[in-house]
């Protein structure tokens, strides 16, 4: 199992910079999964762990050798795209067997080791078909064997599930981690889709304008978010800001919210972040008090947004509610004052544990 370390390194396409100044360690045998938006430089990071491109400044290191300059054939990475990138004109056995045949191996290790792959992706049969007679998810299984077929020290995945159905993408995301966790593969998968990340991920590193905003696992993140842009992406939010008037409250100019946390920072502007699926919504009593807006019907749950009478909007996530609530019916809007998470007011440097 090999581990990816960043020192320092920054990456400039003339006076844009992609990344700046990332220090980081990715964790032997683990999946971790590079998030971000459009533009934030996620898929800069991996064409450097890949060889694609060079850093402009820093240093790379795999499994504690530096790779920093070393081209990319030389490095023993295995690479899924997005789109795939199988030779059409290939059945699904010479497709695999490429890379084996350009590391000039004997013919009877190909075979052995194809059929090895094939069956780690449950397509063996399929080894005389050419990629266009399967389908995406299978298409994509071929593309990971030819990915794991040398026994790479690094599977990196290209936003993998892009270009699959959501029914599909389902599918394959639980084949992609169960492949993972039998090999014990140390994997980095890109992806700007937060669902995907969540479910695979042992470890998430946000990114935000080439720059690391934070790093941990998905529960911290989701739970425990360093900063605003972290609590945002990473699912609907609601942002109660004010004073921390008294450990227990934070007072608004929309009035006050119950939470609960220490005193050291009484009498400081907070922002605290509460879930939709941790807000009640009841007839008769509650914390503030509103009217349903809009009901949005997503099948396992319900989403409300309510209008409170100060004139600011909550988002409501109901699981199971067989009965919706009505729009324009008022409602009360309660929480366990627990599930309030105050933003820290200074995030500190990133770090994977």
């Amino acid at each position: 199992m090999t581990n990816v370390t960043f020192t320092s390194v920054s990456k400039a396409y003339g006076s844009v910079t992609a990344i700046g100044d990332i220090s980081l360690s990715v964790s032997s045998g683990a999946f971790t999964t590079i998030l971000g938006p459009s533009g934030s430089g996620k898929t800069t990071m991996l064409s450097l762990i890949a060889g694609i491109t060079a850093p402009s400044s820093g240093r790379i290191e795999l499994g504690g050798q530096e790779i920093t300059h070393v081209p990319a054939a030389r490095r023993n990475v295995g690479l899924v795209f997005q789109s795939y990138a199988l030779f059409p004109h290939m059945s699904i056995f010479d497709n695999i067997a490429f890379p084996l045949r350009v590391r000039h191996l004997p013919a009877p290790d190909i075979s052995r080791r194809v059929g090895e792959a094939l069956r780690l992706v449950r397509l063996t049969g399929f080894e005389s078909r050419r990629p266009h007679q399967l389908s995406g998810g299978q298409q994509q299984r071929v593309a990971l064997a030819r990915a794991i077929v040398f026994k790479p020290d690094i599977l990196l995945l290209d936003e993998p599930l892009a270009a699959l159905d959501r029914k599909l993408r389902e599918e394959v995301r639980s084949e992609i981690k169960a492949l993972q966790r039998s090999l014990g593969i140390t994997t980095i998968m890109v992806t700007h889709d937060q669902e995907e990340a969540m479910s695979l991920s042992d470890h998430i590193v946000l990114l935000a304008n080439g720059r690391v905003e934070q790093i941990g696992t998905p529960d911290e993140l989701y739970h425990r978010p360093k900063t605003r842009f972290a609590a945002g992406f990473l699912g609907l939010a609601n942002f109660l800001e004010g004073r921390l008037e008294q450990p227990n409250a934070i007072r608004g100019t929309s009035g006050d919210f119950p939470c609960r946390t220490s005193a050291g920072r009484l009498g400081r502007q907070v922002c605290g972040l509460l879930r939709p699926e941790d807000i009640r919504a009841d007839a008769d009593s509650g914390f503030v008090r509103g009217t349903i807006r809009e009901v949005v019907f997503l099948g396992e749950i319900a989403r409300y947004i309510v209008d409170t009478d100060s004139s600011r909007s909550f988002t409501v996530n109901i699981a199971g509610a067989r009965r919706r609530l009505a729009e324009g019916s008022a409602v009360w809007l309660s929480w366990d004052p627990e599930c309030v998470w105050l933003l820290p007011e200074e995030g500190g440097a990133p770090t994977l544990h």
